[in-house]
């Protein structure tokens, strides 16, 4: 929420009878049901994001949350009821597994007196669950997720990724931001200024509770499927038998360190800040302290970084595109098994 500071009470009194007296509307429920299931067929005609659902579906399963986006099913979509949202609302939501932000004009007795006078009284006994285990590494494999007459295709690969709070997040950061985290990086300035295969080309961490996946990406054109795929694992082999150059090393770390102000700039991103410390179990002084480390890093460091997190025979590869323009090629790269896969009849090996 977001509102004059004048109105601070009465933000928080909305706020605070709304987590203690929730009531679930019906109206609201098909409304948002609706609208929901609209956003997945839509999400059907977008080539990124199907990519996304099966990279997530394969490599978590069906049985472990982070397997699906924020959507979910049309099958989970249709079930849901009223009683179930109430139900879950009443078991995962309490003060015990709650965080009250208040950035803005506010000391921190002020805040605590805030926090008393609206929310002393909410008693729920709702609380954090356990975070979802890590997945096991698979085994290479490209699954191609047909979408025929497309004149692209998005080419993903999702492996295991990290825990936000690991000692190893600086120096898995430098070498990520120079494998795929800047225009300059080593993946686009391949598969983008060398060949010309895409308009951009990325790797990232995605951080969750949990573990999340590590994933890279580009949009191609259908014609260089095939060779766009091996190039993308040229750089993945590469970031292990090509150490970072100075001249990279100091890219990266002036590309994280100069971006940090940027993140406490408002007060809606200096919450989001909050939210990171709280989510991963950060300290308060991470903020002050993560510059001096990144700073540090190594080029060794960044190196035994990616022997520890990147691993390109591990890894799932999602070929969302036309699959009689793409399966022969992607079948003679001799990466791993070409199956066919969709989210209703799961894979069959081809």
């Amino acid at each position: 929420m977001s509102l004059l500071s004048k109105h601070v009470g009465r933000g928080l009194e909305l706020m605070a009878d709304s987590l203690e007296h929730p009531s679930f509307p019906s109206t609201d429920l098909e409304r948002i049901r609706a609208s929901r299931l609209t956003a997945l067929v839509q999400q059907q005609d977008n080539p990124v994001q199907l990519a996304l659902r099966a990279g997530a579906l394969n490599l978590f399963g069906p049985t472990n949350p982070y397997g699906y986006d924020a959507l979910g099913t049309a099958a989970s979509l249709h079930a849901i009821t009223r009683d179930e949202i109430a139900a879950f609302h009443a078991s995962h939501y309490g003060p015990k597994g709650t965080l009250l932000e208040l950035t803005g004009d506010v000391t921190p007795t002020e805040a605590r007196k805030l926090a008393e006078e609206y929310f002393g009284k909410w008693t729920a006994s709702g609380g954090t669950v356990e975070a979802p285990t890590a997945p096991a590494a698979p085994e290479r494999k490209i699954l191609v997720v047909d979408k025929p007459g497309s004149p692209q295709t998005a080419l993903l690969t999702f492996g295991v990724g990290m825990p936000r709070n690991s000692a190893d997040y600086p120096a898995t950061t430098v070498m990520n931001t120079m494998l795929g985290g800047l225009f300059s990086s080593r993946i686009n300035m391949n598969l983008r200024e060398e060949h010309g295969y895409t308009y951009g080309a990325q790797s990232f961490f995605w951080y969750y509770r949990g573990t999340g996946p590590f994933i890279t990406y580009a949009l191609v054109r259908t014609d260089v499927t095939a060779p766009a795929t091996e190039q993308m694992f040229k750089e993945l082999d590469g970031i292990h038998t090509k150490p970072l150059t100075d001249a990279e090393l100091r890219m990266a770390k002036n590309s994280i360190i100069r971006s940090l102000p940027g993140s406490f700039e408002s007060a809606a991103s200096v919450n989001g800040q909050l939210d990171e410390l709280w989510l991963y179990g950060l300290p308060l002084d991470y903020y002050t302290k993560l510059p001096a480390q990144i700073e540090g890093v190594t080029s060794a460091e960044a190196q035994a970084a990616a022997e520890k997190y990147i691993h390109p025979d591990k890894l799932l590869v999602i070929e969302v595109g036309d699959k009689s323009k793409i399966e022969s090629g992607l079948k003679d790269l001799k990466l791993g098994p070409v199956e066919d896969w969709s989210e209703k009849g799961g894979s069959g090996g081809k």
